[in-house]
């Protein structure tokens, strides 16, 4: 009777009272495939310990690298309220939303406060304001680079007050998603999108090796 051997040292397959060793799953051959030069069908208890030190000596990097990319250009990524871009050859693909809740209390303390919220508080509402905007934005943005979108347009923000009367300030935005045909004929600006698309579809491949792949 042939016993199994592991694919890439040779080793013996097998369980024993002493000893045992087994073959790893398909998500972690294919993670030391990709990252290492071993081109092996399976791997072993024995042999993959090493190589998964090495894989993730080549993943890590490159995971970070598309991570910082996206972190540095997404706000290049436009947000217009406008319909028609001057200049723009564009296609329709999606419309994408966004909603915050600002903080407890905003709506109420500003009722009951005028004096101070065009005084010396005014400040912090509006800060508030713009931290639920810029959040919302960055939703956007993220939902646009899924759909492989260079930006957004026909973008509304409205306001509302949520929460029953609990004085909480909800922010919702909707635009959009628009591909861009003629990317080049619009200057610098608009010079990183297509490498931002990349990058983003590039992370979310590098990314779901982390749910499929155990630590080691």
């Amino acid at each position: 009777m042939t016993k199994e051997i592991c694919p890439n040292c040779g080793a013996k397959i097998g369980f024993g009272l002493v000893s045992s060793n087994h073959l790893q799953n398909e998500n972690v051959t294919r993670f030391l495939n990709d990252f290492t030069e071993s081109k092996a069908e399976a791997y072993c208890e024995k042999c993959y310990p090493e190589l998964f030190h090495e894989a993730n000596k080549n993943y890590q990097p490159k995971l970070k690298q598309a991570k910082d990319f996206i972190s540095n250009h997404i706000s290049e990524l436009p947000i217009l309220t406008i319909h028609q871009p001057p200049k723009w050859d564009y296609e329709p693909v999606s419309i994408v939303t966004a909603q915050l809740v600002a903080g407890t209390g905003l709506v109420a303390e500003v009722v009951s406060s005028w004096s101070d919220f065009f005084g010396s508080n005014s400040n912090t509402y509006r800060q508030k304001l713009i931290d639920a905007e810029e959040n919302c934005k960055q939703q956007l943005r993220a939902q646009a680079l899924k759909l492989k979108c260079h930006a957004i347009i026909a973008t509304d923000i409205d306001y509302s007050e949520a929460g029953a009367g609990k004085g909480m300030l909800m922010v919702c935005m909707a635009g959009t998603a628009v591909k861009i045909k003629n990317l080049q004929d619009l200057g610098e600006n608009f010079s990183n999108l297509d490498q931002l698309i990349k990058e983003s579809e590039n992370f979310e491949i590098l990314d779901s090796y982390n749910a499929r792949v155990p630590n080691s």
